[in-house]
């Protein structure tokens, strides 16, 4: 299933880089990311959908699984998604912690390089990120790496032991 809802989210993001032409800008960027996934989370999947400002969540897009939405009793946090333009290391690795430390189902974080050497330097500090947290993080992550210079996006899989990139048939 995590793997079935990574390939949903690609296609959504290179629908968006098609639909764009490349990448618009920080703000503009981010604000369609995040549309289509709020869209997808409600209407393709029926999950409650939160984003800052919005029941106070703390990631750019979240998909809630209520036991009882009226309460706010949470059975489980479908998605945690964190979008970083920066690319600085720091900024980066803060936002992981963040999706680190959620629980979701799956975790999506999208960034942007300039080369796929950077996107395998990225991934190789994400890695030793991941493997020190303790207790070992088992949940699954979809790394979306921006490739500013080719303008596309490539698409990598945390599955609980190891990064691999994504392969879009189902396995």
């Amino acid at each position: 299933m995590e793997k079935f809802l990574a390939r949903r989210i690609s296609a959504c993001l290179k629908e968006i880089n098609d639909a764009s032409h490349g990448f618009l800008g920080n703000k503009d960027w981010t604000s369609s990311i995040n549309e289509h996934l709020r869209n997808i989370g409600q209407n393709e999947f029926k999950y409650a959908v939160a984003h800052p400002g919005h029941y106070g969540w703390m990631f750019d897009v979240a998909w809630l699984d209520y036991e009882n939405f009226e309460e706010r009793i949470l059975s489980r946090l479908v998605l945690a998604v964190e979008s970083e333009w920066q690319t600085d290391v720091k900024n980066l690795r803060i936002d992981l912690n963040k999706l680190l430390v959620s629980k979701a189902f799956l975790s999506v974080l999208i960034f942007q390089s300039r080369a796929t050497a950077d996107v395998d330097h990225y991934l190789e500090l994400f890695e030793k990120s991941i493997k020190s947290i303790n207790p070992p993080y088992n949940g699954s992550i979809l790394f979306a790496a921006y490739n500013y210079t080719s303008k596309e996006f490539d698409f990598h899989f945390w599955d609980g032991r190891q990064i691999s990139e994504l392969s879009h048939q189902p396995a």
